[in-house]
C-alpha cells in the first residue's frame, strides 16, 4: 500500500493553497455579483450565503489560506479589491487558465442557489484573469474575439475579456455536444451519489477532494488536503500543472486514490450523471482552451483515456445489471454518463481536427 502524505508534505500544502485560492476566487465573484444586484431581498440572501462560505473557509484553511477571508460588514478587514490582490499575480499561464475555467463552472453562492447575471460573473472573472496573469496563448475562438487596442496599456484587459469570452463560447459548444441525452428522464438519481451531488456545478473540486481524503481514512481539513494533493493540485510544488479544470478525469489510469480501488470512472459514477456531465464539460473546455493550444498530441491522447473511463462505467453497468432491472434508475444514470463521455470524445476529436 502506498504511503499516505502527511499534513506537512509539500504537495498537501500546495493542495491547500489551490483550494484556498479557489474559494477566495469564488467569494470574490460572489461579492462582485452582490454589488451589482439591484433586488434587495436577493442581495441579502447573497450576503447570507457568502457569510456561510466565509465561515467554512476560515474553518477549512486557517493558517494554510493564501489570504484572509473577505469582510461583508465593512469593518475594514478586507475589501473586494484587496481580496482580488490576495490571489497574487504572475501565475503560470496554463495554471491561470485552468483556475479561471474552474471558477467559470463555479456557483459563487454554493451550496445555496441564487440567480445572477452571467455578464456580471464574466466581468468578475475578467478581473481575476487580469490579476493573476492573462494566458499568453489563445484558442482560435479567443483570437477571433481579440481586437487590437489603440494603446498597449489596454492590451491586458482586452486579453482578459477575450479569454473569458472564448471560454463562454467553448462552454456553449461543449454543452451542445450533450443535447442528445434526455436529462429529464434521469430524475433525482443523477444528482445523488456522493455529497458533492448536492453542490451546484463548479464547486466540485474541493468536495471531490474531501471525498477522496475520506476514502483514504482521513477527515475534515486533512481529508481535503490529501484529496487535493491526490487530484494533482499538490504537484504544483514540484513544478507540475496539477489537474485543475476537470483534467483529473484523464489523469493517469488505475486507482485514483493511492492504496484504494477508487478509479476516476468510479468517482464519475458516484457523483451522478448530472454532476459528472458538468465535470466532463469542464474537461472539454479545458482541453480546447489549454491542452490543444499547447499540445495537440496530448489532447488526442486524452480521448483514449476517456474511452478507458467509458469502459470503467460500462463495467459498473454490467455489475449493476446483476442486481437491477434493465431500466432501473441506477442503470439509466450510468448509461447517461457513458453517453456524456462518448459525446465529449467526439467533441474533442473535432477540436483536434480543427487545430491540426
Amino acid at each position: 500500500m502506498a504511503k499516505r502524505k502527511g499534513p506537512e508534505d509539500p504537495e498537501v500544502v500546495a493542495g491547500l493553497a489551490y483550494g484556498s485560492a479557489l474559494m477566495l476566487g469564488s467569494m470574490f465573484v460572489g461579492m462582485r455579483l452582490m454589488e451589482e444586484e439591484t433586488d434587495g431581498v436577493r442581495r441579502e440572501r447573497m450576503a447570507a450565503a457568502l457569510k456561510r462560505q466565509i465561515e467554512e473557509y476560515d474553518a477549512l484553511y486557517q493558517e494554510e489560506a493564501i489570504g484572509p477571508s473577505p469582510d461583508l460588514d465593512g469593518d475594514g478587514e478586507l475589501t473586494g479589491d484587496e481580496l482580488l490582490t490576495s490571489l497574487g499575480s504572475g501565475w503560470d499561464p496554463e495554471m491561470a487558465a485552468k483556475f479561471v475555467i474552474d471558477l467559470l463552472f463555479t456557483r459563487p453562492f454554493s451550496p445555496s442557489f441564487l440567480n445572477f447575471e452571467v455578464e456580471d460573473q464574466d466581468d468578475a472573472l475578467c478581473e481575476i484573469a487580469f490579476q493573476i496573469g492573462v494566458p499568453t496563448f489563445m484558442s482560435g475562438v479567443g483570437a477571433e474575439l481579440l481586437v487590437a487596442p489603440e494603446d498597449d496599456d489596454d492590451l491586458d484587459p482586452l486579453l482578459a475579456d477575450a479569454f473569458v469570452g472564448s471560454l463562454r463560447l467553448l462552454e456553449k459548444s461543449a454543452r451542445k455536444a450533450h443535447r442528445k441525452i434526455n436529462w429529464k428522464t434521469i430524475g433525482l438519481w443523477g444528482g445523488a451519489g456522493l455529497a458533492i451531488g448536492l453542490v451546484t456545478a463548479g464547486m466540485a473540486a474541493p468536495f471531490i477532494a474531501a471525498a477522496i481524503g475520506g476514502a483514504a481514512g482521513l477527515a475534515g481539513a486533512a481529508a481535503l488536503a490529501h484529496g487535493l494533493a491526490v487530484l494533482g493540485f499538490g504537484s504544483l510544488a514540484a513544478g507540475g500543472l496539477g489537474m485543475a479544470g476537470g483534467l483529473w478525469i484523464v489523469a493517469g489510469s488505475g486507482a485514483l486514490v493511492a492504496g484504494t480501488t477508487v478509479s476516476a470512472g468510479a468517482f464519475l459514477a458516484q457523483m451522478g450523471s448530472i454532476q459528472a456531465r458538468e465535470e466532463i464539460v469542464k474537461l472539454q473546455v479545458a482541453t480546447a482552451a489549454v491542452t490543444i493550444p499547447t499540445s495537440v498530441r496530448e489532447a488526442s491522447t486524452s480521448v483514449g483515456v476517456l474511452a478507458e473511463r467509458r469502459q470503467e462505467i460500462n463495467q459498473l453497468i454490467d455489475d449493476a445489471l446483476t442486481r437491477n432491472e434493465d431500466d432501473a434508475p441506477e442503470i439509466e444514470d450510468l448509461e447517461a454518463i457513458v453517453e456524456s463521455l462518448s459525446s465529449a470524445m467526439e467533441w474533442i476529436n473535432e477540436q483536434v481536427e480543427d487545430a491540426s
